[in-house]
């Protein structure tokens, strides 16, 4: 159990975040200010035949998205940062990591870096000079399929700018 001196502490921390009381219960509710809470979108597809959600989440300093094929399920997550170069100022150097997942599948890598490449030649976030793109991604057939991979793509890209005008 919380000590007075703790009871304090917490209180004078939330005086500054929008609390309110329900009159039926004791308990605080803590309600998120909407300007701070990322922009989100989902949408379900047909893709050459195969069903497939997608999902984006505009953050502060990142762009989530994501695209399944498998029940709404994702077995993969890359991190795809982009960063104007310190030796070349016209070029751009990425980083691709897996999160999780596959680790040996390529494709994974290739889909996060098109999807931020594209992000950056349709200046989707003007003048920034570092863009951080984390997708989550399960597909079939690995989604090797080149034109599996230009509409999947294409649809990511999409919501992301539709979700950057929300």
């Amino acid at each position: 159990m919380a000590s007075t001196k703790e009871e304090e502490s917490l209180s004078k921390a939330l005086q500054q975040t929008e609390l309110s009381s329900p009159p039926s219960t004791a308990t605080t509710v803590l309600r998120a200010r909407p300007e701070f809470l990322p922009a989100s979108i989902s949408r379900s597809f047909v893709i050459l035949g195969v069903e497939t959600d997608a999902w984006v989440q505009i953050f502060a300093d990142r762009i989530m998205v994501g695209v399944t094929q498998m029940d709404r399920k994702v077995g993969n997550w890359c991190l795809c940062q982009a960063e104007q170069s310190e030796v070349n100022h016209k070029s751009i150097d990425y980083s691709i990591n897996t999160v999780l997942g596959d680790r040996k599948d390529a494709m994974i890598g290739v889909y996060a870096r098109r999807i931020t490449e594209l992000v950056i030649e349709r200046q989707l976030i003007p003048g920034s000079n570092y863009m951080a793109v984390f997708l989550g991604i399960s597909l079939k057939d690995k989604g090797t399929d080149r034109e599996m991979f230009q509409q999947v793509v294409n649809v990511l890209v999409d919501l992301i700018a539709e979700a950057l005008k929300l």
